[in-house]
């Protein structure tokens, strides 16, 4: 990580300001403070974090937190109730991994041209075809409002094409506030924390996240994301498909396996 930093000129002055404010960090703001608090630093990702993956974003300052106390302690309850095993680390998961990410709003094309060559699948022509055909589509070219959200990133419900009406009655149960987290806006997440964190095992990695994004050839978009290579050098491996869903090939009994990653939408007063 300092070794990927040191190369960048614009990330090294960053750095230097957020030691002179204090910590590498960043010092907390008051809202932050107490929403690592609840959920644990661990599960707290705030701006200066994210600009190890996105060096030359801005730097906000004391961002709002638009989420309530209440909000927050429920999400930090969800994921105390059942902490994952190594081997369910790799299989679609029941329980939940709630995180407060602060989020910048880049789009997903924006996020191909900077990463295209190390992070996002290109070897298939089928990878190739879907970039051509939807370059133009919402979805592809879309920023989403910056702040913090507060993100899932655990798949549930995770199946074939019959698992879409399980999925959606799901949502349904769960009322207004929850949705599927916007594609780009998950793969944003992602290489936040692959670059803040140095996670080594990827929640997505043997079954793709379904969003609401259609494509060009009429299918649901999904997403798989994964780390591949040696434990200690692993590297970020992100898949953009529309594939038809609940086919599997090569023997993998994971392929098309499709969850769903959810997100709480922001709530009109801010933490206090």
């Amino acid at each position: 990580m300092l070794r990927r930093a040191s190369e960048n000129k614009l990330f090294m002055r960053r750095l230097v300001e957020c030691v002179d404010a204090g910590g590498v960090h960043y010092p907390y703001s008051e809202q932050e403070r107490i929403a690592a608090d609840i959920l644990g630093a661990d599960n707290v990702l705030n701006p200066a974090l994210t600009l190890f993956g996105w060096p030359d974003a801005g730097l906000p300052k004391n961002p709002p937190i638009h989420y309530s106390r209440e909000t927050l302690i429920q999400c930090a309850e969800l994921n105390r109730k059942k902490e994952p095993s190594p081997e369910e680390r790799f299989k679609p998961a029941k329980y939940y991994r709630w995180r407060l990410v602060y989020i910048h709003g880049i789009s997903l094309s924006e996020q191909l041209e900077r990463y295209r060559s190390n992070h996002f699948r290109q070897w298939m022509d089928s990878d190739k075809e879907l970039r051509r055909k939807n370059k133009n589509a919402e979805w592809m070219t879309q920023s989403h409002q910056s702040g913090y959200y507060l993100i899932n990133y655990i798949n549930l419900e995770c199946g074939g094409q019959d698992y879409r009406a399980r999925q959606d009655a799901l949502l349904a149960n769960l009322g207004a506030n929850f949705g599927r987290i916007p594609i780009g806006m998950l793969s944003e997440a992602a290489i936040s924390f692959f670059y803040a964190w140095g996670e080594k095992y990827a929640e997505l990695a043997y079954s793709s996240h379904w969003g609401d994004e259609v494509s060009a050839n009429g299918n649901f978009v999904s997403m798989e994301i994964k780390l591949e290579g040696r434990i200690d050098e692993r590297k970020l491996a992100i898949a953009i498909e529309d594939n038809p869903v609940g086919k599997s090939w090569a023997g993998d009994a994971f392929v098309g396996r499709h969850g769903m990653c959810l997100y709480r939408k922001h709530e009109k007063e801010p933490l206090k």
